[in-house]
């Protein structure tokens, strides 16, 4: 079985390497975009680092949770907490399939810090919810409004300010405030956008002034999160970040690599990871990628193992709130993407150790 390609061709790993290792040189503007385990974007970074590459991630979400950290800042609290204080959870937006799980330890376990008090659920416009949280949610509503629409009115009632509309069931959570220990809030960037993040902050604020509040923030992509958490220990910032002038640089407007290659701006993209069937013509693929055909578009396709399946990883976990170590499910023989990162860094000019 083939586990390499050049263009539509089969090729050995290492002859896939080094043309790889050439286009990077040949490039004036290489993007790399990360889906992997922490291991993998250390490489990525060092690769960047080296040929003065932008390297961000394919997640629009995450772009958005990002921008909240970086340009607002908030108050947050980690699961763990959220499971043993929160006796109101208010979900908001649509949620990652993974925080499901979250949701179900939520209504399953009681907060014993709470005192005697069981939780209470309340949804704004929320999809799909586990059944044994949509038994108990108080929805939320107001007719013909968007999110951020939704939002801000809900923020203002909250706050004593009259509104053009009122949100349906809001009763009910003003009760539920007057007696709250503590608040969470639980949101995404896949289901909310940065003007609804911090509109949700707000709240957060406003509710601090009485009782005790925070945002529970569900990654719109885990791997991404690990990502951005790995890039800042590394580079001082998170994705996205350029070495194009030498040293790291973070724009998340004029780094972003979307844009980048949207706008024409990169004639390399290197994609580390499974990403959305997307080509270029004036563009060249590197995919590095868990596969057993060649990339459509790409000049090289690198077939890798997935993390925590076919080898040892460390992923962030939005379960746990931090980094855990997942050992392979079932070992297999393709490399890592860790692994091609650093041999193609081998066969850069000038070569030099990357720093850990």
């Amino acid at each position: 079985m083939s586990v390499a390609w050049i263009g539509n061709r089969d090729a050995q790993v290492p002859h896939a390497v080094e043309h790889a290792a050439t286009l990077l040189v040949k490039s004036r503007c290489p993007v790399i975009t990360i889906e992997a385990d922490t291991d993998a974007t250390r490489a990525a970074i060092s690769l960047a680092r080296k040929t003065g590459a932008t390297y961000d991630h394919s997640s629009g979400g995450l772009a958005q949770e990002i921008a909240l950290f970086t340009g607002h800042g908030g108050v947050f609290l980690s699961p763990s907490e959220a499971l043993r204080r929160a006796d109101v959870v208010l979900v908001v937006g649509d949620l990652p399939e993974a925080a499901s799980q979250l949701l179900k330890q939520l209504s399953d376990v009681a907060p014993d810090l709470a005192g005697d008090k069981a939780r209470t659920f309340f949804s704004l416009m929320v999809g799909d919810l586990p059944a044994a949280v949509a038994k108990q949610a108080v929805p939320l509503t107001l007719e013909s409004a968007s999110l951020a629409g939704a939002v801000a009115a809900l923020r203002s009632m909250q706050a004593g300010r009259r509104t053009a509309a009122s949100v349906t069931g809001f009763n009910q959570f003003s009760a539920a405030l007057a007696e709250a220990r503590f608040v969470a809030v639980l949101c995404s960037g896949q289901g909310c956008d940065a003007l609804v993040l911090e509109m949700l902050q707000g709240l957060v604020d406003n509710l601090n002034k009485t009782i005790r509040a925070s945002m529970l923030l569900w990654p719109a992509s885990e791997n991404g999160w690990g990502s951005a958490l790995t890039s800042t220990w590394k580079a001082g910032f998170p994705l996205p970040t350029s070495f194009g002038k030498g040293e790291a640089a973070h724009d998340p407007w004029r780094w972003s690599a979307s844009r980048m290659i949207e706008e024409g701006e990169a004639d390399l993209w290197l994609r580390v990871g499974a990403h959305p069937a997307a080509t270029r013509e004036d563009v060249d693929i590197i995919a590095l990628t868990h596969t057993t055909e060649p990339v459509e578009g790409a000049a090289v396709t690198i077939a890798i193992g997935r993390p925590g399946v076919d080898h040892d990883a460390v992923l962030f976990s939005g379960l746990a709130g931090t980094f855990i170590a997942r050992p392979a499910e079932a070992p297999g023989d393709l490399p890592s993407a860790a692994a091609i990162l650093r041999a193609i860094a081998e066969h850069l000019p000038e070569h030099e150790v990357a720093p850990c």
